[in-house]
């Protein structure tokens, strides 16, 4: 029988500290940045989420409720290194695997026996291997096998199959649905609607004049009926962006300390889009000011891009065009769009721009097996916190044995 498998990694990044330091075992570790600061939660581990701590919380409040709580920046290197380790683990199962974030993927496989053994082995492999737990969701439903594998987490294992669903799936709260938020959960149970089974069992055309198309789509869900496809990198259609971000410690009204934080948040699209083999010809800031308000400024380039020095160049020039750091910029982004295969659709250039490819591949190599911090454009480096009372040290940790991968 054929399977959708969720594989989910428990408090992923707050696990590979701990598994880089075992002093950190067992204490309440919180990822995601200084608490005082406007960084949110990453992730927490399990010590720390039974203080109520969970991610996208701002730092400020996990510290309030986890006093305890070890805060750590984190690593994004060895976070991602370790996922290449994972789904390459998980294509030894099934060559039909898709991630769906970092520290998640779907894996549909064909079982022939237990399911449950199955699904325990990929597990086993995990913990051996990685030195790090998995939750599973396994359902013949992608969407349902989503849904299940928090059900038990850590190190839980959940089997829901389609004609489960009224038993195993109606006495739960409706929240416990992907899709399903606060503000879809007040406004459902204002309709008298608590679990699943309420939903399920509505009129149809009640639960659209109140939620529109998203209601139907609810309805379906929590009848076990969906149309999900498991969809592997090779057969999925080409992103419409790539962008990054920044929510300042501070508001800055210096154009200076604007345009470094730029610097850094253009490199950080570059890579992206160069590991992606991808470029673009379209690109957008975004802006935020201490009030929230929120603006965006775009413009079609001439020609695909996709290094740091031309996405600066260009995201400077919007920049200041807005002048927008005169009223303060609480929130910083900047998003390629329009985007182009260059394995495929690379356009002839000039020789400064092949020089500019080829300088720009050197430094992703170094970056790839450094961190992303250990080269980069000089002017980003003012957008790095440096350290009090001390030297300045580089922002990255080498992650071990990356060659092979």
């Amino acid at each position: 029988m054929r399977y959708a498998i969720h594989v989910d990694m428990d408090a992923f990044f707050a696990a590979i500290e701990q598994r880089a330091n075992p002093a950190l075992r067992g204490k309440p570790v919180i990822v995601g940045g200084r608490p005082g600061s406007r960084s949110a939660v990453a992730t927490a581990s399990y010590e720390a989420r039974r203080f109520g701590v969970h991610s996208g919380m701002s730092t400020s409040e996990a510290q309030r409720l986890c006093p305890q709580g070890i805060f750590l920046p984190g690593n994004s290197s060895h976070y991602l290194h370790t996922s290449v380790k994972l789904y390459k683990l998980l294509r030894e199962f099934s060559p039909r695997v898709e991630p769906a974030s970092i520290d998640e993927a779907y894996v549909d496989a064909e079982v022939h026996g237990n399911v449950e053994d199955f699904g325990r082995r990929i597990m086993q492999r995990i913990e051996s291997e990685l030195g790090l737990t998995a939750s599973l969701g396994i359902s013949d439903s992608k969407y349902l096998a989503k849904v299940c594998s928090p059900f038990s987490k850590p190190r839980g294992l959940t089997v829901l199959l389609r004609s489960d669903v009224p038993l195993q799936l109606w006495p739960r709260p409706v929240q416990c649905l992907y899709g399903v938020g606060e503000k879809t959960r007040e406004q459902l149970a204002r309709m008298g609607c608590t679990s699943v089974g309420d939903l399920a069992r509505m009129k149809l055309p009640d639960l659209q004049g109140r939620l529109g198309r998203p209601g139907v789509a609810l309805w379906h869900y929590a009848r076990g009926e969906d149309c999900w496809s498991i969809i592997t990198p090779g057969e999925s259609p080409n992103a419409k962006s790539i962008g990054h971000e920044h929510t300042l410690h501070e508001d800055m009204f210096e154009q200076s300390r604007v345009e470094a934080v730029l610097c850094d948040l253009c490199e950080r699209v570059s890579r992206r889009a160069r590991r992606a083999h991808m470029a673009g010809r379209r690109l957008v800031l975004k802006l935020r000011d201490p009030n929230f308000y929120t603006t965006s400024h775009g413009r079609t380039l001439p020609r695909l891009i996709d290094s740091a020095e031309d996405l600066f160049a260009a995201a400077r020039v919007l920049l200041q065009e807005t002048r927008f750091w005169r009223r303060g910029v609480r929130l910083l982004g900047v998003s390629l769009q329009k985007l182009s295969d260059t394995q495929h659709t690379r356009q002839l250039c000039l020789e400064f721009d092949r020089a500019s490819r080829q300088s720009s591949a050197v430094v992703d190599r170094i970056n790839r097996k450094y961190g992303d911090h250990a080269i980069g454009l000089a002017r980003s480096l003012e957008a790095k916190p440096r350290r009090r009372g001390g030297p300045v040290f580089p922002s990255f940790q080498p992650p071990s044995n990356l060659e092979g991968v």
